[in-house]
């Protein structure tokens, strides 16, 4: 009974985000990030420090100013979540553009599957649910939540969009599945992650530990790696970016390959970042150290 309470509350809330004028939706999304950011505080120091690694050239109010966008757009990517329900083929052009399909075409030309690579920028929630509207087959290789009813939730809306999970759990055999049916499927990998799924590589100049697993793929299928992202607009659409396909290079060593690849998808996700600061998520502790 009071899961179908909280289900109901939840669809009454979506309804009310969704009829609201989109500045209006930014502007409570907004509320979320000063809530975070400037009255609880919460992670502040680590998005100062995350902030202080990778632009060490920034004073301390710069520093201030790319956090608080940070959280506000972490609150205004909230607010779309509840929207998301509501957003389908009939009104994709109200919140999305997308200039150019052309990296993505001409490497699933190629028949061996694309492989996606993403980050935390912008709306990132909405970024595969628009994908998927506009026909991706696509898979998204995620971290299951420990909590089911919430985990049902959180994954449940971009499912009804037509995006597919493969649990980081039991990903090998699912990944090869996908690919031989041709689909897309992304590696979110700007968080820290150690071994033995982990690396240890470089990101904006120091150590830390990146995922490895869309380098062992790469190497091993050869299916073409392709960036994709999306970044908020000062109209507030949601811009959708292919990148050019990334090319595989190969060493006789297989750890070589992996090494110098995650390194080269680090540096790619680098320069994202980098034109678009204020939208990156800051709060998460990117840099750890890493143990054998």
């Amino acid at each position: 009974m009071l899961k179908k309470l909280v289900l109901y509350f939840l669809k009454f809330l979506s309804w009310i985000a969704y009829h609201l004028p989109r500045p209006v939706q930014m502007f409570l999304g907004d509320l979320v990030g000063y809530l975070w950011f400037d009255i609880l505080r919460l992670r502040r120091k680590v998005i100062d420090s995350n902030l202080q690694i990778a632009f060490p050239e920034w004073d301390e109010s710069e520093r201030i100013r790319v956090g608080r966008e940070s959280c506000k757009g972490m609150g205004r990517a909230l607010v779309e979540y509840f929207v998301l329900p509501h957003i389908n083929g009939k009104n994709l052009d109200k919140y999305f553009v997308c200039d150019d399909w052309g990296p993505f075409e001409r490497a699933n030309e190629e028949g061996k599957g694309v492989l996606l690579l993403s980050l935390h920028l912008g709306s990132y929630d909405l970024l595969s649910a628009y994908l998927a509207i506009k026909g991706m087959d696509l898979y998204l290789i995620s971290k299951e939540l420990s909590a089911k009813n919430l985990n049902d939730l959180w994954f449940g809306l971009r499912k009804s969009k037509g995006v597919k999970f493969i649990s980081d759990r039991k990903a090998k055999f699912d990944i090869i599945k996908a690919l031989k049916k041709k689909a897309a499927v992304a590696f979110v990998i700007d968080q820290f992650t150690g071994p033995p799924i982990g690396i240890e590589t470089e990101f904006f100049g120091k150590k830390t530990g990146s995922a490895k697993g869309l380098a062992l793929f790469h190497a091993w299928t050869k299916s073409p790696v392709v960036p994709v992202y999306n970044y908020r607009r000062p109209d507030n659409k949601i811009q959708i970016v292919f990148g050019e396909a990334i090319e595989l290079e190969s060493f006789e060593d297989r750890d070589q390959t992996v090494a110098f690849m995650t390194q080269k998808y680090n540096t790619e996700l680098e320069e994202i970042i980098k034109k678009h600061p204020e939208q990156w998520l800051w709060v998460h502790k990117r840099w750890k150290k890493f143990k054998y």
